[in-house]
């Protein structure tokens, strides 16, 4: 079953570089293959497309609720923040270890002050996205 998620990251870190010009970030486009594992130990193993077009930050899609902001951003790194309905506060870094490697991580903390965090790893599998599609 395909899962959007290394997409969601580089889409929203894409949102959140519309208005500030930053090298897109230098990996692959086309399938990965992740391994995400959530704060308390549970891990999953998922698929997920890259388009061209999210790489070179074309694609600003996110939530109307949410404001993200870029703390840096390079061809190998990008990291921020954002604020979702004013309740939800989290940060985001995306590390490209290489053009096929990448290494993520997601913290929030919810209205509650409930902290949530997320680690990922990708490794690119294929120039296409046939059987990694959303």
């Amino acid at each position: 079953m395909p899962c959007p998620l290394l997409r969601s990251v580089v889409v929203i870190a894409a949102a959140a570089c519309a208005t500030a010009v930053a090298d897109p970030l230098a990996i692959k486009p086309g399938g990965w293959n992740m391994h995400v594992v959530v704060a308390g130990g549970k891990a999953f193993d998922a698929k997920s497309c890259v388009t061209k077009e999210d790489l070179q930050l074309l694609r600003a899609m996110g939530d109307d609720d949410c404001k993200y902001t870029v703390k840096s951003s390079s061809s190998s790194r990008l990291a921020g923040t954002s604020v979702c309905a004013g309740k939800t506060r989290g940060e985001f870094e995306i590390n490209a270890k290489s053009t096929e490697q990448v290494a993520m991580t997601i913290t929030s903390v919810d209205g509650k002050g409930v902290a949530r965090g997320v680690e990922i790893t990708g490794r690119w599998a294929s120039a296409s996205c046939k059987g990694f599609d959303d």
